[in-house]
């Protein structure tokens, strides 16, 4: 089968085929991948596979695990009904398109739930911290006011004690000049 026929079969473009063929290396024969591709039958199932579930909108980790499964299609299968000698070349873009937007809005779709999952473990990750720093903040300001606390009473007892030494100094100077 001619490249252009397979590509007719498929309802995708060159571009398309070679970005299946290097994101799903490992389903296909060596054949396949060369400059000059030459396809086994088993490629055929493959690449049919990979163009149905393609239009079904599945993504590609999820295309992989069905291939990997064992999951292969038919090539008179994947046009879906549609005879693609029938219907006009510009049809048939739009049918391409519109399946290749199907799968890429689905990855856009999964990239979007990665990003607000991820946004939201490091939206916890900040209430966990602000939480932390609040009962940091709350042990020592508890801390501090205590240790104020007992600064002020010391001073005060040291000023009390100032207070009597120096009326004990007086009194002993008293005496002191008594007896002279």
């Amino acid at each position: 089968m001619k490249i252009k026929e397979l590509l007719q079969q498929l309802g995708t473009t060159n571009t398309t085929l070679a970005r299946w063929i290097t994101e799903f290396d490992s389903f296909f024969s060596t054949g396949a991948k060369q400059r000059q591709r030459e396809f086994t039958e088993e490629d055929f199932g493959v690449l049919a596979a990979i163009a149905k579930l393609s239009r079904d909108g599945m993504n590609y980790d999820a295309i992989r695990s069905r291939l990997a499964a064992g999951y292969r299609e038919s090539l008179s299968t994947v046009n879906f009904g549609v005879d693609t000698r029938l219907v006009p070349a510009a049809a048939m873009e739009q049918i391409i398109d519109s399946a290749e937007l199907k799968v890429e809005l689905e990855n856009i779709r999964q990239d979007r739930d990665r990003l607000v999952a991820y946004v939201e473990r490091l939206e916890k990750q900040l209430d966990d911290k602000d939480k932390k720093m609040e009962q940091i903040r709350d042990t020592y300001s508890a801390q501090i006011v205590e240790l104020h606390k007992q600064i002020t009473e010391l001073s005060e007892r040291a000023g009390k004690a100032e207070g009597e030494l120096n009326y004990r100094r007086e009194l002993d100077k008293r005496k002191g000049g008594e007896g002279d």
